[in-house]
């Protein structure tokens, strides 16, 4: 039994077949057919159902699996414990954004403090809601910022940005009375203009009209772009449309349960993971963000 082995039986699995695990490994298909019928043949244990359609552990695989994946997580450990006795510079920063945080400030930092680490590479995720900390859960990132709680593990926070957003739409686009309302019941006949979040598991969000029309975009811009053509109404960072509030081009307005909100975001990484040197030393550049 190699590691090797047991890596291209996690990876089947969670990929759901054995094409998907050959494609996610660059590997074909053959080789990883081959390497679980070796481990079958060494454990001597099938692991799979071959009677079923889709890609399924036998009840007894199920029970390898968990061992299985106990074995990786152990080599990880060690991994991660050996680079952090060694004080080695790691490789990469994995980053993981909410598409509504300001970055000029944020950008700024990261260009002066990868000065001192040019060895080290910078890779920025932009995600939707959840889809942050999912990066998080998923060991995708060392550090993300969010305005989310991780439901599944203890996180060390810090306060960067308390973000305004605001409920707006383009002039005539809605019927707002004089103190800019509009009931929820009229809005629900103007499509709300979304992001769709990027997490699999996806969480409530407190500005979703229920029951209405939806336009979904990709991105931010695209969405300021619809939002001032009149293709509907959504809430946006106050930070991204200042200019155009006050040059009219968008107008705010509140309905019931649809209104102005200040959400507190963060810069959140584990507390059950040891941090390498170059992630801990960002960590602590962070701090200065909000001052």
């Amino acid at each position: 039994m190699t590691l090797e082995q047991i890596h291209i039986l996690k990876t089947v699995v969670e990929e759901g077949s054995f094409r998907a695990a050959a494609d996610k490994l660059w590997k074909t298909q053959p080789a990883v057919s081959i390497a679980v019928s070796k481990l079958e043949k060494e454990l001597g244990i099938q692991l799979f159902d071959r009677g079923h359609r889709s890609t399924k552990l036998s009840a007894q695989g199920q029970r390898i699996y968990e061992y299985a994946e106990q074995m990786l997580y152990n080599v990880q450990e060690i991994t991660d414990l050996s680079q952090y006795l060694n004080n080695q510079h790691e490789e990469e920063i994995s980053i993981a954004i909410d598409t509504i945080c300001p970055l000029s400030t944020l950008l700024a930092l990261l260009k002066n403090f990868f000065i001192s680490y040019p060895k080290t590479r910078l890779k920025l995720n932009f995600e939707v809601l959840g889809g942050t900390m999912e990066r998080l859960e998923q060991d995708e990132a060392h550090i993300v910022i969010s305005n989310l709680e991780s439901p599944s593990f203890s996180l060390d926070r810090i306060l960067l940005w308390d973000i305004e957003m605001i409920p707006v739409c383009a002039p005539q686009t809605l019927i707002l009375n004089k103190d800019k309302y509009i009931s929820k019941m009229e809005l629900r006949k103007s499509p709300q203009i979304i992001i769709p979040e990027t997490s699999k598991e996806r969480s409530h969000s407190k500005t979703l009209l229920q029951g209405g029309q939806r336009h979904y975009v990709s991105d931010l811009e695209i969405k300021k772009e619809m939002l001032l053509a009149g293709l509907g109404w959504g809430s946006m960072p106050k930070h991204k449309i200042t200019k155009e509030l006050s040059a009219g081009l968008l107008i705010s307005f509140e309905s019931d349960q649809i209104h102005s909100i200040s959400k507190p975001f963060y810069a959140c990484r584990s507390q059950d993971k040891l941090h390498g040197p170059v992630s801990s030393a960002l960590w602590e550049q962070l701090h200065y963000l909000n001052n």
